[in-house]
């Protein structure tokens, strides 16, 4: 809010590089006990602080002078190839009890390059087979109804087990009936939640008026709807 709008990229990358240190350090301090490294590396803003600012950085260079199709291009032939490389190379150091620590330091890191590929790709619009798969309407709610399922699926196998245990049939967490029901539950729940609490509250930005900014024009997706407001 406060920085000078040239600064802003700069201040962004730090933030960036950031999260990867504190996962660092969190684990020098607390590898031996699991819950709370678990919760002070996975939790904690600064340990997911390099997937946000990897998203705004995303959004400032969208809003730059470069053309879109040329970020594209740098993300798909340097940022993903690396993103995945770091990615398989860290969990294979700890699969086999070579480097845990660059797991649990650089993990995250890059799976954030690998899903900002994914984000600028579907901003601009997926081609071909791929671009058909994307849009089958089954997958297309889904994922309209995404957040509401992140949400609610962590109680759904809290709330099952003892509604199982009164009905005296096994349950196990986790387990294939656990998956089956708990999944089923949290889209239902999902999907009710987005229409009775989510899109009413999204719906009140219709009341303010929108103004474009000069520079890159925002893409528009084979919907009509524009990438931003995808």
């Amino acid at each position: 809010m406060f920085l000078p709008k040239k600064w802003i990229p700069a201040a962004i990358t730090f933030i960036i590089l950031l999260a990867p240190a504190y996962r660092f350090w969190a684990y020098q301090i607390h590898r031996l006990e699991i819950s709370p490294f678990d919760f002070k590396a996975g939790t904690f803003t600064l340990a997911s602080i390099d997937s946000l600012g990897l998203g705004a950085l995303l959004a400032c260079v969208w809003r730059s002078k470069l053309a879109i199709a040329t970020t594209q291009k740098y993300l798909t032939t340097l940022i993903l190839p690396f993103g995945l490389f770091l990615y398989i190379a860290s969990l294979a150091l700890y699969h086999y009890h070579i480097k845990p620590s660059v797991f649990f330091t650089l993990n995250d890191f890059a799976a954030s390059l690998i899903f900002t590929w994914l984000v600028s790709a579907a901003g601009l619009g997926f081609k071909g087979l791929m671009g058909k798969f994307m849009v089958f309407p089954t997958f297309v709610y889904l994922g309209k109804i995404s957040y509401g399922i992140y949400i609610y699926h962590y109680f759904m196998p809290t709330l099952l087990a003892p509604v199982f245990e009164i009905l005296k049939i096994q349950y196990q967490v986790p387990g294939l009936m656990n998956f089956i029901i708990s999944s089923l539950l949290s889209v239902t729940l999902a999907s009710l939640s987005w229409r009775m609490l989510e899109m009413p509250i999204s719906g009140l930005k219709r009341q303010f008026q929108y103004r474009q900014r000069s520079g890159n024009k925002v893409p528009v997706l084979a919907s009509g709807q524009t990438a931003m407001e995808k």
